[in-house]
């Protein structure tokens, strides 16, 4: 709703504006609409040397099924506040390996016009267009890059719930072929299904890496440990087997 109003700043800068009773009606209702916008997918606060970290829904949901506690051990516990939000608090080092997991997950702002605003990095996002993440979304979204080099994108509220569609279709195939996680060492332990490691092995996809790891079976799954350098040289060869 749109009201026609005159406003004036005072002394300490705050604007003054004056409503009649329906105008006031009609002001209260959007601002009612305004405070349930959760305008950032997370937020944090240092307290006693600890991040308390505030998580919008959908973003909580992207972390679970993304995997993005991977290296944090047990799971933090947390609580769910009265807008629906998680909170989750994190010692200094859980919070580095938070903020690497994140990366590899679009994070969100909503702007003033409700659009949904997502930044996501370069890795994701190759995934994302070669697995027709965008599928549903006509046209595909416009993009930019940033100083980062963070893909950002803008969607509406609807497009935003078939990408979040899309987002965990991707997953569901991602960890059926390979998975991983962080250890207190700082090793990435890769867990590959019996498939995508014959396709490795025939291709050479430990090309780069050398000794070639030393593997094991587990529950029928290949199970690998690689330094963060590996896993980078990996990772690029995983995107030319694929």
């Amino acid at each position: 709703a749109v009201v026609s109003t005159q406003s004036t700043g005072n002394a300490k800068g705050r604007y003054i504006i004056h409503f009649t009773f329906a105008e006031w009606s009609i002001f209260k209702t959007n601002m009612v609409k305004i405070s349930k916008i959760p305008t950032s997918s997370y937020t944090y606060k240092i307290i006693n040397g600890k991040y308390v970290v505030n998580i919008a829904p959908d973003m909580w949901h992207m972390i679970i099924e993304q995997n993005g506690f991977a290296g944090i051990h047990p799971v933090p516990h947390y609580t769910v506040n009265a807008e629906g939000r998680y909170i989750i608090e994190f010692t200094v080092a859980e919070w580095h390996t938070f903020e690497i997991n994140l990366k590899k997950i679009p994070t969100f702002e909503i702007n003033s016009s409700g659009k949904f605003v997502i930044s996501i990095s370069h890795d994701m996002w190759q995934k994302i267009i070669k697995d027709d993440g965008f599928a549903g979304i006509h046209p595909m979204p416009h993009y930019t890059v940033n100083a980062e080099g963070m893909y950002i994108i803008e969607l509406t509220a609807e497009e935003w719930r078939i990408f979040q569609i899309n987002l965990k279709k991707l997953s569901t195939v991602q960890k059926s072929s390979i998975a991983y996680r962080v250890n207190s060492s700082g090793n990435y332990v890769i867990s590959i299904s019996p498939e995508l490691w014959k396709m490795i092995m025939s291709q050479d996809g430990f090309a780069g890496i050398h000794p070639v790891p030393h593997y094991k079976v587990e529950g029928g799954r290949y199970i690998v440990e690689l330094t963060a350098a590996e896993w980078g040289i990996f990772q690029l060869k995983l995107k030319k087997l694929s």
